[in-house]
């Protein structure tokens, strides 16, 4: 009989990791870092400023820095977590986990895994802190509910009580939306809130906050819990208490003497009585501790029942009764319990942790009952393993094995303890379900117990222990076969699988009737070795190896018959050379692909015999349907040909001949070393890992793969296919999801490449360093564990790939080799471009290479250069063209043709054509109202860039001089239009990608600690690459003048680091007032010679005011009225003209307040004379809409989506 099991879900509880375990809701793990963040939250909660308008005088529980919101983020914890509700774990000590800082003394959480936590609930919506020092007053009644919702979200996160959370949530949202609702909030007497806001629950709010219902209602809700969970319990476990006297004890254990009066309404009049009759009963000589006891071992034969769930269900409403109990007529309070829920946890893990010991004696008396019945079936000796063999094709090594292990353990002579070690799809999982088979058939097992080593990725060394003694126990009890896949996996495990694969070993040793099945990857057999010898001596070791062509034939018929179809020999013969010819895809090789073709063989025939119709269907009833070779798929695997050759792919690749040459020697040490194999040297093995560097579009990931398939055709790899990956793939959000992530890579890799995209990004960010270099670490153990079946290539920049061998030696050990990518020339660029348009079907009329190659010569040679990825675009964007072209009338004539690309159809530049800049942004600068000075500055940039162009195409070599630029005046003087438009111009002009406009500040760039300004910076640049880069009151960054404290020097620094680097596709425009902007090139050496333009723009003149004003107000549909442009004139001139004066968004902001005065007016009239108002009168402003002096200016980002391009 099998020993008792804990349900899989309270198994953590057995284990060291950080469990916070509410009883209502179950053990739950807390994710690294969550309590920090959450503690982290409530302490900006404490600190928000409108809290400051709830000051009121808290408790001596409280420290002085505690604010009304900090305590009310105390109160709100516990109600949340329930009313005098159990919870323990490790991390269960919740309030003090995140909330001790809130204390007059702080105290340390406990961490014992076996203490339990309770609290009363006197907190109900909207609040208990907060709402007193709001009084009756709206205004701080307004903040209060604001500031209550708030306290919400700082407990996001936090699994177990987010459905109370968000029915809370919920309940604060819907009484904030119902107009009524929000009245009553606004004026009933602030003593009422609670009551109100109670009376009007939902039954669905109750179900989820039930102590919203009132003590009774509360006391009556545990009481049903309790009588649940108790006659679930006496429906398993014999010699219970009655209900009733149950409850009567529970009552006298929570120190009640008598009764209380609100069980009458909970329980109804009888059963109060009878209550009353047994608490009177039990009263004399009731002892708590006998009672305990009793409970005690009542809920531990309900733990050893299986029915965990349902003591501790009886535990979580027992103590909720008390509580309840104890606090009427209010709000239940923090139990004074004699409930054993320290015991009974106690108890758990007892009970499932205990330690089998082996005892000798029971094996030696024990020859002629249980211990021999296992082996004693009638087929010892003789005929226990032939169908074992049968099973398998195509590896005899294993078939001789399996045979002599199960004899063995039929004979009775030995337990089966069998390692097989290969390639995945070789029927190392068929040998296994084999010996299940015929071993349970023969009574030795009755089942297979399958464990994975992904079941050990996460446990500490004493958890991986406990859990692996828990299966191996569970397999004697119940006389199963343990099957442990990927072992070796499990061995290279950091945390845990060296003591895990020791404990395997000494399990095994002591428990001689334990039979075991082992499976490995190729090599996984010595690898095992190395971690634990003794453990790999205990096995037999049986290898299977990759099929060959007579191996996939007969498998392929056999995978046609289980289908019910029969297949000639000759068609056999050429589908076994096909699997042959294949390359694996990730997992589906060998066997599995065998199937997969037999699926796609039957399905073709299916639909062939369905259109030969009557007389196919005769022929078939002469026996089973023929597969033909017709049926055969052409690809087996979507993608390449089966018979592709990897060599002559690489010969096709433009340039890279150093790259080439480098392969072909990689490919000539493979031969050699497995020539010296075969003839019986020792030969040393190095790293075969490898760095890839140059620019993107070099063909870096495309030579891997060939790669990669060459390693496989000579049996360096088992599958040879490729895995990318980059930063972002492996770097989560906590250090525990970044190893999972890493190895979870690694394992999708493991027999082919793994390709690491910008590796050196990995490290780059200064925030994220240490993460990367964890992420490095791991991979790092990855390479080290799976040496043999295993290629790692990182790629990347030339320089940065450096930067980072040498700054870790022990990456650099294993990755000795670097393979350098050059750029390709303008005639491998061009061979590129015609062979892309060949792949797609195009012809090119003559004249199409030489624009290409012009194109090409042209174009900055810089760092980040896309090399064929160029070209690619180029091509994509020559097919949109030519398809404009051809379809611009509608028809297709027969001098016109979809598959030719023409010279006109190549587009102006290599980056970015003229036409997907949508307007014509230079037509639009010549609109603007005056900024004379500054449409001039902008025709001489334009004019700079078009020489520029002019002088390539001459052949002649210029300079590229820097385009960052200043723009300098006071607000509302269109600078952040002109750069809008500018990043246009230079996109029509090829000087941009993209022309796209990023408008950052101060804010945006600038972090408040350290290490993280510099990533910041670097996404703003990303994001704006291909445009300009915005930075609005730039000056901001140097403001904090010498003070090395401030991270603005660094946002400085780093931005004009980025500006040198992305040159030749980024435009930085800094802008600000004159003053402040010229001490700002003055803070930094470098700022004045990477901005050499100034341009300043004027303060708008009051004509152009005037003139700004009418297009805005005819932009939102007004009319003006005679005299209203004269009234505008003598306010604008009345205006002050200083640093502060708002230009063009004085003028919006002059005509929004005329809007609302012309609103008011327009609808007084129409209040006075009902469709008295003419409809052109609604449009039309007058004089008297005017304000009688300028309205103050909005704060920032206000009105930004107002009128016309000023804004």
């Amino acid at each position: 009989m099998s020993s008792p099991r804990l349900p899989d879900h309270l198994e953590v509880l057995l284990t060291e990791e950080p469990v916070l375990d509410v009883y209502a809701y179950g053990p739950w793990r807390v994710p690294d870092g969550l309590y920090e963040e959450l503690r982290d939250r409530a302490l900006e909660y404490n600190r928000d400023p409108r809290a400051v308008v709830l000051t009121r005088q808290l408790s001596d529980f409280y420290g002085d820095d505690t604010s009304a919101a900090g305590a009310e983020q105390w109160s709100l914890l516990t109600f949340l977590l329930g009313a005098s509700a159990v919870r323990g774990g490790s991390r269960g000590d919740v309030d003090y986990e995140l909330l001790s800082a809130f204390l007059a003394t702080p105290e340390t959480a406990v961490r014992e895994p076996t203490a339990w936590f309770t609290q009363g609930g006197r907190w109900r919506p909207p609040g208990l802190w907060l709402p007193e020092p709001a009084g009756n007053d709206r205004e701080r009644r307004a903040v209060m509910f604001d500031l209550a919702r708030a306290g919400l979200d700082v407990f996001e996160g936090l699994e177990p009580v987010e459905r109370r959370r968000r029915a809370l949530m919920d309940l604060f949202d819907r009484r904030a939306a119902d107009p009524e609702l929000r009245e009553a909030d606004m004026t009933v007497p602030n003593a009422r809130l609670d009551e109100v806001w109670g009376a009007q629950l939902t039954d669905e709010e109750l179900a989820v906050l039930p102590e919203l219902a009132g003590p009774v209602g509360y006391l009556g809700w545990a009481c049903a819990g309790l009588d649940a969970a108790h006659a679930h319990l006496a429906g398993t476990i014999s010699d219970g208490d009655e209900p009733d006297d149950a409850l009567a004890k529970l009552l006298l254990a929570a120190e009640a003497q008598v009764v209380p009066a609100e069980l009458a309404v909970v329980l109804g009049t009888a059963r109060y009585e009878n209550v009353e009759e047994r608490l009177r009963a039990a009263r004399e000589g009731f002892s708590s501790e006998a009672w305990q006891h009793d409970v005690r071992s009542w809920l531990a034969r309900g733990l050893v029942a299986g029915e965990a769930d349902a003591a501790r269900a009886w535990l979580d409403m027992a103590v909720r009764v008390t509580g309840a109990v104890q606090g009427l007529p209010d709000a239940p309070v923090s139990p004074r319990c004699r409930v054993p829920v320290r015991l009974f946890q106690s108890d758990l893990r007892r009970l499932f942790t205990m330690r089998r010991v082996f005892n000798p004696l029971g094996e030696a008396l024990g020859a002629t009952g249980t211990g021999r019945a296992d082996g004693e079936s009638g087929h010892a000796g003789t005929g226990g393993g032939e169908d074992v063999a049968d099973a398998l094709v195509g590896q005899p090594e294993l078939s001789r094995a399996l045979q002599d292990a199960v004899a063995a353990r039929l004979a009775g002579e030995r337990p089966v303890r069998l390692l097989i070690a290969g390639p995945e799809g070789t029927g190392k999982g068929t040998a296994a379900e084999a010996v299940e088979r015929r071993l349970a058939e023969a009574g030795a097992v009755r089942e297979a117990l399958w464990i994975s080593d992904q079941v050990f990725a996460s446990l500490g060394v004493s958890d991986a222990v406990l859990w692996l003694q828990t299966r191996v126990r569970d397999c004697l009890d119940a006389r199963m076969l343990l099957v442990v896949d990927d072992l070796e996996k499990l061995a290279a495990h950091e945390r845990c699988g060296a003591a895990a694969v020791e404990e395997l070993r000494r399990l095994m040793a002591r428990s001689p009737s334990l039979n075991v099945v082992a499976l490995c990857r190729p090599g996984g057999d010595r690898r095992l070795f190395d971690a634990n010898p003794a453990l790999v001596r205990a096995f037999d070791v049986a290898r299977t190896r990759d099929f060959g062509e007579d191996d996939f034939a007969e498998l392929f018929t056999l995978a046609a018959a289980r289908r019910g179809w029969r297949v000639a020999p000759e068609v056999a013969a050429t589908a076994g050379g096909m699997l042959r010819r294949t390359p694996p895809l990730l997992n589906l090789r060998g066997a599995r692909l065998v199937e997969h073709m037999a699926g796609e063989a039957v399905a073709a025939a299916v639909r062939r015999n369905e259109k030969a119709g009557d007389d196919e269907a005769e022929d078939a009833l002469a026996g089973p349907p023929e597969i033909i070779a017709a049926d055969l798929p052409q690809r087996i695997i979507p993608g390449g040909p089966a018979d592709a050759d990897p060599l002559a792919e690489l010969a096709a690749c433009a340039g890279i001949e150093p790259a080439k040459r480098e392969v072909d020697a990689l490919v000539a040490e493979a031969k050699a070393a497995r020539l010296r194999r075969e003839a019986g040297m020792t030969a040393r093995t190095r790293p075969r890992h490898l760095v890839f560097a140059g620019n993107p579009g070099t063909g870096k990931s495309k030579v891997a793969g060939i790669l990669g398939r060459l390693y496989a055709d000579l049996g360096v790899l088992s599958s040879g296919h490729l895995v990318e990956v980059e930063r972002a793939d492996l770097l989560g959000e906590y250090a525990s999801e970044s190893v999972l992530r890493v190895r979870r890579a690694v394992e999708q890799a493991h027999g082919g490449v793994l390709v690491v995209r910008d590796a050196h990004a990995l490290v780059s960010a200064a925030t994220d360093a240490a993460r990367g270099r964890e992420v490095l670490d791991v991979l790092l153990t990855g390479v080290q564990s799976h040496s043999e079946d295993l290629v790692v290539v990182l790629t990347g920049p030339e320089a940065e790939l450096n930067g980072l061998l040498k700054s870790h030696p022990d990456l650099a050990a294993y990755f000795p080799r670097t393979v350098l990518f050059p750029d390709l020339t303008v005639d491998e660029l061009v061979d590129v471009f015609a062979a892309k348009a060949a792949d797609a079907g195009f012809e090119l009329a003559p004249g199409v290479l030489d624009r290409v190659r012009e194109l090409a010569e042209g174009a900055p040679r810089e760092r980040g250069f896309g090399n064929a990825r160029a070209m690619i675009h180029l091509l994509d964007r020559a097919v949109a063209m030519q398809g404009r072209r051809v379809l611009a009338d509608g028809i297709v004539d027969e001098t016109e043709s979809l598959d030719e690309i023409l010279p006109e159809d190549v587009p102006d530049t290599l980056s970015r054509a003229r036409d997907d800049v949508p307007g014509e942004p230079l037509a639009e600068i010549e609109r603007l109202i005056g900024l004379a000075d500054i449409k001039r500055e902008v025709a001489r940039l334009v004019a700079e860039v078009r020489a520029d162009q002019l002088r390539r195409d001459a052949k002649l070599a210029p300079a590229s001089p820097s385009r960052h630029m200043v723009f300098t005046g006071n607000p509302g003087t269109a600078k952040t239009t002109i750069a809008r438009l500018i990043a246009a111009v230079y996109a029509r002009l090829g000087l941009l990608s993209s022309g796209h406009l990023v408008e950052v500040t101060r804010a945006d760039l600038v972090a408040e600690f350290i290490g993280q300004t510099a990533p910041r910076v670097r996404s703003a640049v990303e994001r704006a690459l291909g445009g300009v880069l915005f930075v609005d009151e730039a000056y901001a960054l140097t403001s904090a003048g010498g003070d090395r404290r401030d991270f603005g020097h660094e946002a400085v620094a780093e931005l004009l680091r980025l500006m040198e680097e992305h040159r030749g596709d980024l435009v930085v425009i800094v802008a600000g007032y004159e003053a402040e902007m010229e001490r700002f090139l003055d803070a930094n050496p470098g700022l004045k010679s990477r901005f050499p333009k100034v341009l300043r723009f004027p303060d708008y003149s009051a004509d152009e005011l005037v003139t700004i004003f009418e297009f805005m107000a005819a932009e939102a549909g007004f009319a003006l009225a005679p005299g209203i442009l004269d009234g505008l004139r003598r306010i604008v001139a009345a205006h002050p003209r200083d640093a502060s004066f708002g230009n063009a968004r004085l003028v919006r902001n002059l005509l929004e307040a005329a809007i609302s005065r012309q609103a008011q007016r327009i609808t007084a009239t129409d209040d006075e004379a009902p469709a008295g108002i003419e409809p052109a009168e609604v449009g039309l402003l007058r004089p008297e809409d005017l304000p009688d002096a300028p309205p103050p200016e909005p704060g920032i980002g206000f009105g930004r989506t107002g009128f016309g391009p000023y804004i």
